[in-house]
């Protein structure tokens, strides 16, 4: 059986606390409020700890969209710029095509000559005098230029040698259409450059 201490003391006592493991509020709980109470702390810790987590993720989260923002603008900007550059090339290749075409029916004389004096002349009024210049190749091909024009003397055709192969030139008093394949492809090109 043990033995009570007794303490001697020379003063009153005033307050007492108790020293050890558990502080005075704890051992004022039950079991299952300790239990609960130490669940709820570590509940808490969990919960910051998940905040935290939230938070450094949200952060990753963000500088990726950023940086995924960023990167559609540059696709985007690369892709009109390809666009482009296809459509320059697409042109350039297309009249480059259109003009061996050209060439080749030229050299082959695989065009007929009077739709194109026709096309000429019908900017043009029909009174005064008109001349029509032509190759000499195309004149000797015309069946226009051949006929006899004695029905129409207002109108009189020249085989001219500084006119280029499938075009023609018509002179009158109101002014000069020019017919020249070369200068229509030219204008086709400057068209369609400027409507890149």
């Amino acid at each position: 059986m043990t033995q009570p201490v007794v303490l001697q003391l020379d003063a009153p006592i005033h307050q007492v606390d108790v020293v050890g493991d558990e502080s005075s509020e704890s051992r004022s709980m039950s079991a299952p409020e300790r239990q609960l109470a130490q669940m709820q702390a570590q509940l808490e810790r969990r919960a910051e700890a998940m905040e935290q987590q939230f938070a450094a993720r949200q952060a990753e989260l963000e500088s990726t969209v950023r940086a995924l923002r960023t990167a559609g603008k540059q696709l985007d900007s690369l892709r009109e710029e390809l666009i482009r550059d296809l459509h320059t090339e697409a042109v350039d290749l297309a009249l480059r095509i259109a003009r061996k075409v050209l060439h080749q029916e030229i050299e082959s004389q695989g065009y007929r000559i009077d739709p194109i004096i026709e096309e000429a002349m019908s900017h043009l009024p029909k009174r005064g005098e008109i001349t029509v210049r032509l190759n000499p190749a195309d004149f000797e091909r015309s069946a226009l230029a051949q006929q006899d024009t004695s029905g129409e003397e207002h109108i009189h055709f020249t085989a001219d040698p500084s006119v280029p192969p499938a075009g023609c030139v018509v002179d009158s008093a109101e002014g000069v259409v020019e017919s020249d394949p070369d200068a229509a492809m030219e204008h086709i090109e400057q068209t369609l450059t400027r409507n890149e």
